[in-house]
């Protein structure tokens, strides 16, 4: 068997085999005419290694036979933006949850600051890689049978966002999606962190008021991290982002106010520590905390005087754009 049989061999086992047959017929058209070209031009036949740099030439069997298939990338040009898009997401967000709570496990007392190294590296690498292979099997899949890709990148330019909407930078945007996301999960129990009674013997109590208040604090942190995921993901929707933090910031002022009017939120208990002591600290931990409300309910106000002032201003624009 000569070289150009040898080759055209070995494109064949890597062709679809109903079209098999007339891709070989034209490949080998193609190579006799360039064959006899060459000896027309020298005045003789190739020798056996001047066929090799012609076949060298023409190209790898693999890379001819992969030009005969219809899908030759695991995902297209046209959705591999999306991918990135979407990975990028993924991995910031699961890097700001780690990252977090290893430190404040480690400033908690739970472990020192090799240990949380130690610790954050190995889950930062296998949540990459876990990552990295789901988001793309499932980007695959969708490029070989999740229908029309139009349907994906279908878009119109009045989606774009207004002037108005400034969306905030990727690392600004995502901390506050991990922190809610933290904070919600510390909320229900799934994450746990020490407290300061594993090395002082003092622990903090919390008053009865925080179990009335537990669901209408778990809906509000709920509903602020779907804020926060439109402002971050949706930033062209900057009416429904204003709408959506004022009513968060009014709920939370209400529900700060709630709070505000317990008086006393937590109590230190120490054993073995003088009772004196004790009522000073627990006086001081419970003035924070109404410090802490205070100015939690005037940054909401603040807040939601903002979103007002973006709305009536965007609709200003709009009219006068009409």
């Amino acid at each position: 068997m000569d070289l150009i049989e040898r080759y055209l061999a070995a494109v064949r086992r890597n062709l679809p085999a109903e079209k098999a047959d007339d891709i070989i017929a034209e490949l080998h058209d193609d190579l006799a005419t360039r064959q006899e070209m060459r000896e027309d031009r020298l005045g003789r036949p190739l020798r056996r290694d001047e066929i090799n740099a012609l076949l060298k030439e023409f190209g790898h069997p693999l890379v001819i036979a992969a030009r005969y298939h219809t899908q030759q990338y695991l995902i297209g040009p046209e959705i591999f933006p999306f991918y990135l898009f979407g990975l990028r997401i993924v991995l910031t967000i699961g890097a700001i949850l780690l990252v977090a709570i290893g430190v404040i496990s480690a400033l908690l007392g739970d472990r020192n600051i090799v240990e949380m190294f130690v610790r954050i590296t190995g889950d930062l690498w296998g949540f990459f890689f876990a990552s990295v292979a789901i988001v793309t099997l499932g980007f695959a899949l969708f490029e070989r049978y999740g229908g029309p890709v139009d349907q994906l990148i279908r878009w119109t330019p009045e989606q774009l966002p207004a002037p108005l909407a400034r969306r905030k930078g990727q690392w600004e945007a995502a901390f506050e999606v991990g922190m809610s996301i933290a904070f919600l999960l510390w909320w229900i129990g799934a994450i746990r962190f020490p407290t300061i009674a594993a090395t002082s013997g003092v622990r903090v109590e919390p008053a009865a008021i925080w179990d009335q208040y537990y669901l209408p604090i778990l809906v509000l942190a709920s509903a602020q991290l779907v804020v926060n995921l439109v402002k971050w993901l949706l930033p062209r929707l900057w009416r429904v982002q204003a709408l959506l933090s004022i009513a968060v910031s009014v709920a939370t002022i209400a529900l700060a106010a709630g709070l505000y009017k317990a008086g006393a939120w937590v109590t230190v208990v120490a054993a073995g520590k003088d009772t004196g002591n004790l009522t000073r600290l627990t006086e001081s931990v419970n003035l924070s905390i109404r410090i802490a409300l205070i100015v939690m309910m005037a940054i909401m106000a603040a807040q939601a005087l903002g979103e007002l002032w973006k709305l009536a201003r965007g609709q200003r624009t709009a009219g006068l754009a009409v």
